[in-house]
Parts: structure tokens; C-alpha cells; sequence
């Protein structure tokens, strides 16, 4: 037997036809909208060259140092083949060899394609092997000296007639095929369509799931008759545009989701957003409410919530929901940005992701929630889509002006359309009074607990640390209020996540302490809110948690803004922050959703702030973009810098001493428990900015490798833990976000 896979043993056979299959189902299943991409000439010769690229592969692996490495693995003791051949060379290198020119023309696929084959194939696992004269020298001893020889052993397994191999491909990977290049796009789907259907087969599992599902019928359905209602204004404009390219400015409430839905109609989709709480409860609504089959989650730390209390799945059918939405194959897919906008640094592997976002619809919410150098990665992937021929949508509440020139510079056309909420056929909705006050949120603590005696209260600051400082001074007048930050481990957190909803969703008072985590597309509705000061779009952002859907018709505030606020010049832009704060500083009154969008573009248009920080890291992550090589990064470097601040994965202390004998007993387990105990251990851990971890003590103890950490990479944090309050940092907590 030709070995392909050591865990579990896999023949070459058994994998490429696993392979095929997913070649014919991703053929069957999306023909049409790749065919869209091609060129007249390519439309058929493309899915020839696809096939020829799926089943050769592989067949480098029939190289014996690398059958007996596959042995070795399977059974040190079994016996090994004959092998005179030391050198070691990836079997991608060799894979080509197999391939008959003659056979190519044979299939009338265009002369033109073979390189593009032969570069697809010898490229398929990226280990930034140089072809060096030695390697190519390899090549062709390994060709004359081992695999020639084995040809008949791969003939009678794989049912092939190969009589000769080719030792001149390698001429054709001398320079690799780029952006610029003539072919570039049929390289990129052949390059990336092979790595989505090889590593799905490998994870066995289908490439497309529940393809015939339509999602927008779905989402007319629940209109229909779970909300008794028709289509808003703004979904039926994205019903009707559903070919268009589109830009949609839509108040808080206005049903963006179901939009977003009607907009992807029968095809793939992908929505991207932020925060990963936001994701987890669209994933329940949308699985579980508007009731979609095929839908993905695609976050770091996905299983857990599935396994959670709030959702509730089997573990092994929630690890079948991550293995699908690592591999793409479902029909709609939730994610946040780094996981498929690594794209634009063109890292190693990037086709997988821009080859499967092409042949599916791209929607992007609340763009305006990123930093100005993951909103450029952001604008410079949307301009590569653009430009090979894919489809997005940006929804957002506040649309900041240097985003909408940037793609009018790069010639991308797009229908842009504000909804404010004062269009809707419901009438004017004057949702919000707002007071800005020259002052620090601490100083109103007892209006705060005096509101929330007979109102649902929240209270969103800049800062973990001023969010427990409130907490503490509130909790010292009345027991009914309640902390959420993102440094609580993440069972606590969950379970926090959770509650806040069911308060947003009930009639009883209460107050809730917060940060940024609520701000952004969480579908939270209190009755008051007081904020410290932030950014305009992050300001409004909050506004949107407070009478979300109601018209509020009193003449006293409903809104508190505090102007002497926390975590600027760290967490948010002082200039950015002086400039908004001079547009709103004295405003005393009902303030609309017309006047809200108008106030961020101002905000951000060029002639206000082309003097700033922030404009400056915009333009400067452009220019880097502009200039950056491809694979010239691996893509967890380039998730990384999709990332605003360098984390850790820690267990605080406290906790991991509580929880020991679990510790203890990890170790003896099986490979398959281990795998289930995963989720138990990652519930237990909270992401922390490394930088504040080290900043908090002078001793380097504080992280304290453990034998989890060779398992998962959590390190053991010397700190303390309360379940109310989160992890305690002594006082490093006044520049951490959320």
C-alpha cells in the first residue's frame, strides 16, 4: 500500500478519491459562480485543469523516505522499504513529475494552463522551500534514482498507465506566478480551490454543506411568520440590489441581519464582525431562530460556546460545526476578521481564503468599530475582491468619509444608501436625549443608583480598571448591579453575556457596569445609558444599546455622556476624541439619526483629520500594504496583525488551583478525552494583552509554563481572580480595552 496519511492511516488512493469527490461536489455545486470569474476561453478548460491538479497532487508521496516516514509514524516497528535515498524532499516538489504533457493537450486544455498546474501543485504546502540548482538537481535524482522505480507499485494502486516521468517541470516554478501576472486569477482558483478541497478531504469533510439551502427565503420566512411582518425598507433595497455592490448606513434596529440575508439570497456568504460575543449570539439566532442549517462559526474560540450552557450542543456534533467552518463549507459562514482578512498581506496560502470569499458574497459589519490599521487591511481586501471580480456589502451605523473616498480612488463601484431610522414607515423615531456633561462619570455615581431603582441602567466606560471602580462604588450603595468586562475567564464570561441579555430583555431595574464589549451590534435594549466619552462613531455605537427600538418621547436625558473620560491617548486617539468632543460639547437635547451619520463623516473626512495619529497608522498600513511581497509572511503572522494587541492565553492562579485535580488527572488521559477535556481547560483561560501581563511585576514568574501550555499554550498568570470583578492586575488596567 502507497501511504498518504499517517493519523489515521489513509492510502494515496483512499485520499485522492475523498479528494475527487469534493472535486465534484464543489464542481456540481458552485460551477456557475466560479465560471462568472473566467473568461469566455476558460470556462471549461479551468475545471479540466482543476481535475488534473486534485488527482496528482499527492503522488510525490510515493517517494520512500517519505513512505517510510508515514511507517515509522504509523509502527516504529514495522519494517521499512528499501531506501538509498537520504535527501529529504517535500513531496509537493515531486508531485509534477507525474504529469504528461501530451495528456494536457489530449484534453484540449490551453498550453498556457500547464504551468499554472504545475506551480498549483508543487505549491500546495507552502514551506518556503527555495528551488535551488541543488534542489532541482534533487529533483531529477529522485525521479531516476527512486520514483521511476516505483511505478509500477503506483499503477496497479492507482489504476494509472504512467510510463515515464517528466524531470523538465521545474523549469516552470523557477519564478512564481503573481498579482501582476497575465494568468494571475486562474492560478489563484486553481491554487486555492485545490488547497480547500485537499484539506477538506484530509479533515473528512464535504467542501460544501446544505449548497441548495437559500438563505434569503429563510430569512422571508422568519419576517413572515415569526415576526408577522413585511420587509423593512432597507431589506427590500437589499433584495432588489442583490447583483449590486452595495454600501448601507442603517441605524441601530433597523434589521441589518435580515438585510444582509436577503442581499446573499441563494448564494455562499460570509458576514464578518468585530467581536466574537456579537458572532455568538447572531450564530444562535440564526441557526436556531430564522432557523438556517448550514451555519459557520468561525472564531478562536468557537467550541466553547457551542458546548456552552447558553447553546447547549453535543461536543462531537460541535466539533463537527468547527471542523466544517474551518474548511469553509458551509453555506453561511460567521466570522470575525482575522480569520479569512489575512488575504491582503498575501501570506503563504492566502488563495485558500480569496479564492473561496470570490465565488460567495462578502458582508462586512460595523466597519467603522476597527482601528485605522485593520480598517485599511480591511479597505485593501475589498479593493482585491473588487478587482477579480467578487461582491461585498458594508453595512455599518457610521461610516467614517476616508473609508468611502479610499474606494472612489480605487475606481470601485458600489450603490450606497442611508436608513436612518426616521425613514422607516413607522414615523419619525427620536430615540435619543442627550446631555453632555463637563465632567467625570465617578462624580454622578448616585444618579446612576437612583435611576436604577425603577429603570434598566447601563453604564459603558474606556477602561477595564474605571468600569471596576464604578462597579465597586455602585455595588456600595445597592446589591442590583452587575460587571461585564472581557478579563473574566471565559465560563464567567458566557455565563455573564448571557445574564445581560436576559436583563436587557425584561421589565425589572437593574444596572449593568460595561466596556466596548456591549458596543458594538449587540442586540441589547436598556433604558438609560451613562457613558464616558469616547469617539463619535463608538459613542453613537453605544447609543444603540438605549431605546434601540422604541420612540422615547420625554423631555430629560436618557443619555449621559461624561467628556472627562478614561483611556485617551491609549485606547482611543486624543486628537480624534478632542475633535468629536468640540462638535457635541454643549449639546443639551433630541439628537437624530441623520444628524448622528452626518457628525461621523465630518469626524472623518479628510480636511479634519489629515493632521492626526490615526489618519497617519491609516496611511501608513495602506503603504505597507502596497509594498508588502507576497508570502513573504506565514498567515498566523498575518492573523496577528489583524489583531490590535499581542495576547496571551492565561488560567489565573487561583483558579488553576482550584480546579488541580482536573490538572492532575489530564495527563492520563486518552488522545480522544483529551480532545473533549479541551473545551473544559479553554473555559477556564482569558486572552490578556502580553504586554500588561509582563508590565505587572518585575519578576518574569508571573507566566509560569505549565504542562498545559505544551498542550494549548496557556500559561499559569500569578495573579488573583474574583468572579465578580475578573482577573486582578494590580493597577495595569487603565490602558486595557474591553
Amino acid at each position: 500500500m502507497i501511504y498518504a496519511k499517517s493519523n489515521p492511516p489513509e492510502s494515496l488512493k483512499e485520499h485522492t478519491e475523498k479528494v475527487m469527490k469534493n472535486f465534484e461536489l464543489l464542481k456540481n455545486t458552485y460551477k456557475k459562480q466560479i465560471n462568472s470569474l473566467l473568461s469566455e476561453e476558460y470556462k471549461e478548460s479551468f475545471w479540466k485543469a482543476l481535475k488534473i491538479t486534485c488527482y496528482y497532487h499527492d503522488f510525490g508521496k510515493l517517494f520512500t523516505p517519505f513512505q517510510n516516514k508515514i511507517i515509522k509514524s504509523i509502527n516504529p516497528d514495522q519494517k521499512q522499504k528499501e531506501d538509498n535515498f537520504r535527501v529529504n524532499i517535500p513531496h509537493n516538489f515531486l508531485s509534477p513529475a507525474f504529469i504528461d504533457k501530451s495528456y494536457i493537450e489530449k484534453e484540449m486544455i490551453s498550453e498556457e494552463l500547464y504551468p499554472i498546474i504545475i506551480q498549483a501543485i508543487t505549491f500546495h504546502h507552502e514551506n518556503k522551500k527555495i528551488l535551488s540548482k541543488e534542489l532541482k538537481e534533487e529533483i531529477k535524482s529522485a525521479i531516476d534514482k527512486d520514483l521511476s522505480n516505483n511505478l509500477e507499485e503506483l499503477n496497479k494502486e492507482m489504476g494509472t498507465n504512467i510510463n515515464k516521468l517528466d524531470k523538465k517541470f521545474t523549469i516552470d516554478i523557477e519564478k512564481r506566478i503573481g498579482m501582476n501576472d497575465k494568468n494571475y486569477l486562474i492560478y489563484l482558483l486553481l491554487k486555492g480551490l485545490l488547497h480547500r478541497i485537499d484539506h477538506s478531504a484530509s479533515a473528512h469533510v464535504d467542501i460544501e454543506m446544505d449548497a441548495s439551502e437559500n438563505i434569503e427565503e429563510k430569512a422571508m420566512r422568519f419576517i413572515n411568520d415569526k415576526l408577522n411582518s413585511k420587509p423593512r425598507e432597507l431589506q427590500s433595497f437589499a433584495a432588489k440590489n442583490k447583483n449590486e455592490n452595495l454600501i448601507l448606513i442603517a441605524s441601530t434596529g433597523m434589521g441589518k441581519t435580515e438585510a444582509a440575508l436577503m442581499w446573499i439570497g441563494e448564494e455562499k456568504g460570509f458576514i464578518v464582525l468585530p467581536l466574537r460575543v456579537t458572532l455568538n449570539k447572531m450564530f444562535s439566532r440564526l441557526a436556531n431562530e430564522i432557523e438556517i442549517k448550514s451555519t459557520g462559526l468561525l472564531h478562536s474560540t468557537n467550541l466553547e460556546y457551542l458546548i456552552s450552557e447558553e447553546i447547549n450542543y453535543e461536543y462531537s456534533y460541535s466539533l463537527r460545526i468547527v471542523q466544517q467552518s474551518r474548511q469553509f463549507a458551509m453555506k453561511l459562514n460567521l466570522t470575525t476578521v482575522d480569520q479569512i482578512f489575512t488575504f491582503p498581506f498575501k501570506p503563504l496560502g492566502y488563495e485558500k481564503v480569496l479564492s473561496t470569499l470570490l465565488y460567495s458574497k462578502v458582508v462586512l459589519d460595523e466597519i467603522q468599530a476597527y482601528s485605522p490599521n485593520i480598517a485599511a487591511v480591511i479597505l485593501k481586501g475589498i479593493e482585491i475582491l473588487y478587482k477579480n471580480g467578487g461582491k461585498f456589502m458594508i453595512m455599518t451605523a457610521t461610516l467614517p468619509q476616508i473609508y468611502k473616498d479610499y474606494l472612489d480612488q480605487k475606481g470601485i463601484k458600489y450603490k450606497l444608501e442611508k436608513f436612518p431610522m426616521d425613514k422607516d414607515s413607522s414615523g419619525v423615531q427620536n430615540r435619543h436625549f442627550m446631555i453632555v456633561k463637563d465632567a467625570d462619570i465617578s462624580d454622578d455615581v448616585d444618579n446612576i443608583v437612583e435611576y436604577g431603582k425603577d429603570h434598566k441602567v447601563l453604564v459603558i466606560v474606556n477602561t477595564i480598571k474605571k468600569a471596576i471602580e464604578i462597579y465597586k462604588q455602585i455595588r456600595s450603595r445597592t446589591e442590583n448591579v452587575n460587571l461585564l468586562h472581557s478579563m473574566f475567564i471565559q465560563k464567567d464570561r458566557l455565563t455573564k453575556e448571557s445574564q445581560i441579555y436576559l436583563s436587557s430583555g425584561s421589565n425589572k431595574p437593574g444596572i449593568w457596569v460595561t466596556t466596548q464589549i456591549v458596543e458594538a451590534s449587540l442586540d441589547i435594549d436598556f433604558d438609560i445609558l451613562f457613558t464616558e466619552l469616547s469617539t463619535l462613531d463608538s459613542l453613537f455605537q453605544r447609543m444603540g444599546r438605549c431605546y434601540r427600538r422604541r420612540e422615547y418621547k420625554e423631555n430629560n436625558p436618557n443619555i449621559f455622556v461624561y467628556s472627562q473620560a478614561s483611556g485617551i491617548g491609549t485606547i482611543y486617539d486624543k486628537d480624534i476624541f478632542s475633535i468629536g468632543l468640540d462638535k457635541i460639547k454643549d449639546f443639551n437635547g433630541i439628537i437624530d439619526e441623520i444628524t448622528k451619520m452626518d457628525l461621523v463623516s465630518s469626524l472623518y473626512s479628510f480636511s479634519s483629520i489629515q493632521n492626526t495619529k490615526y489618519y497617519e497608522e491609516f496611511k501608513k498600513s495602506l503603504e505597507i500594504l502596497d509594498h508588502t511581497s507576497e508570502y513573504e509572511m506565514d498567515s498566523k503572522t498575518a492573523q496577528s496583525m489583524l489583531r490590535d494587541i499581542k495576547s496571551v492565553k492565561i488560567i489565573p492562579r487561583e483558579i488553576y488551583d482550584q480546579n488541580s485535580k482536573f490538572f492532575e488527572e489530564y495527563n492520563k488521559l486518552t488522545d480522544v478525552e483529551k480532545r473533549i477535556t479541551e473545551s473544559d481547560i479553554s473555559s477556564l483561560s482569558v486572552d490578556l494583552p502580553y504586554y500588561k501581563v509582563k508590565k505587572s511585576t518585575p519578576s518574569d514568574e508571573i507566566l509560569e509554563k505549565s504542562k498545559i501550555f505544551r498542550e494549548f499554550g496557556i500559561y499559569i498568570l500569578n495573579c488573583k481572580y474574583d468572579k465578580d470583578l475578573g482577573v486582578q492586575i494590580e493597577e495595569e488596567l487603565s490602558n486595557m480595552i474591553g
